[in-house]
């Protein structure tokens, strides 16, 4: 590479190079003492995928598209591992074949970024009306189009809480740091499971590449959990798979189950999967079954806030005077943000949320009512707060906000923060 350059210039790197190696002449700004601890050194989008592999993934399939490619990459080198790994011709049929995968009754995954889900959109809403299980991982880069592809950003909040036509249940989201890579996305499959739904896996270009040291993973505490699934049918006549029930969730049946045939169509249906508008005669009966079909779906959202802890956010120094509210990967930034100024005799919390849709709005209410608030976010728009606005009636008026493609630090967080500090 430096050949051209001459022999001079060949003979400095190496000599450079050769002295960084052994220290020889080059003094270290400072000296780690390890605690004997073996640590596993990754980034998140391998310790999604391990996450994945450990909750019983079966299947993969992506189109490439950074910062998403780095999953494929893995499950690619472990297609020998009993997972099925297809790189597909685009991002729609990368859905489709995860929807189909599921459908089948093998717990499946497909990942993008922001513009391949934006092809996954329609089949999205597939999946919410047959109500097939369903893991996607979005890793959003600046945007929109192609935007910066080597660049991160916050900004398809918004767009997967909402994607698709119509209303129907989906879960959202968002690992704070490379150890909940892994435990948000082994839980992300059993909440698919349990309420048959979509569940998208929110990251982003920093948490999806960068590299730290973690504990060892206890994958051996995994418990898989696949809901409502049946292996037999033990009721007589047609299997109702979309079966009214008090909760949402209806019982599943894979293909080569006896007595669980049914039907998934992407039109409404009734409990059997007869389309209604072909099932009934006259606008009564049919208008009824979609009705009633909309709101055993929708039940869903309400069966997880009474029955799951997690969509709350969660408190960090709970005693604080001011408390910076954030999302996802740049909860690291913030609490980094958090020892500076608390050093500097302030008195800063962190809000922090990695489940965000469904939100549970009494108790984020409670949790957020009275508080000084300070938004932060790596968007133009403050997302976050537009969702804490939408459903608690909480305006936070503070923000700090990046949106130049690189990842927000501590430093600049403890700067603006002190700044708006000096005006309130």
């Amino acid at each position: 590479m430096f050949g051209r350059k001459g022999d001079k210039v060949v003979q400095n790197n190496i000599d450079v190079a050769t002295k960084g190696y052994t220290s020889q002449g080059v003094e270290p700004f400072y000296t780690l003492k390890g605690d004997g601890k073996v640590r596993y050194s990754m980034d998140g989008n391998t310790a999604l995928s391990i996450a994945a592999y450990t909750s019983g993934c079966k299947f993969y399939s992506a189109y490439p598209m950074t910062p998403a490619s780095g999953i494929l990459h893995w499950f690619a080198a472990h297609d020998n591992k009993g997972v099925l790994f297809k790189q597909t011709e685009d991002e729609i049929a990368a859905i489709n074949m995860a929807i189909g995968a599921s459908y089948a009754g093998v717990r499946s995954m497909c990942g993008t970024s922001g513009g391949g889900f934006s092809l996954m959109v329609e089949a999205l809403g597939f999946a919410g009306m047959i109500e097939t299980p369903l893991v996607v991982v979005e890793s959003q880069r600046t945007g929109p189009s192609t935007g910066l592809p080597t660049k991160t950003e916050q900004a398809d909040l918004l767009f997967v809480m909402h994607a698709s036509q119509g209303e129907y249940p989906r879960i959202v989201v968002a690992p704070r740091d490379i150890n909940e890579c892994f435990t948000i996305t082994t839980e992300a499959f059993n909440l698919a499971d349990k309420y048959q739904c979509p569940v998208i896996i929110l990251m982003d270009l920093f948490i999806s590449e960068h590299v730290e040291t973690l504990e060892n993973f206890d994958t051996g505490s995994v418990v898989i959990n696949r809901g409502k699934l049946t292996m037999s049918n033990s009721t007589s006549g047609r299997f109702k798979r979309y079966e009214f029930s008090d909760d949402g969730v209806s019982t599943r049946g894979i293909p080569g189950t006896a007595g669980t045939e049914f039907i998934a169509p992407s039109d409404e249906h009734n409990e059997y999967g007869d389309l209604v508008s072909d099932a009934y005669s006259g606008l009564d009966a049919y208008v009824d079954v979609r009705v009633k079909m909309h709101e055993k779906r929708m039940r869903k959202m309400d069966t997880m806030l009474k029955d799951e802890p997690y969509f709350v956010p969660k408190v960090e120094n709970p005693e604080a005077d001011y408390f910076f509210v954030t999302f996802g990967s740049t909860t690291e930034a913030v609490r980094e943000a958090v020892q500076i100024l608390n050093k500097k005799n302030y008195k800063f919390g962190v809000i922090s949320f990695n489940y965000i849709l469904p939100l549970d709005k009494e108790k984020t209410l409670s949790i957020l009512k009275g508080k000084r608030l300070i938004d932060v976010e790596c968007n133009y728009t403050a997302q976050l707060a537009q969702v804490i606005m939408m459903n608690t009636g909480i305006d936070i008026k503070q923000k700090i906000l990046k949106y130049d493609g690189e990842a927000i630090t501590g430093e600049e967080i403890a700067k603006k923060a002190e700044e708006i500090h000096t005006k309130l």
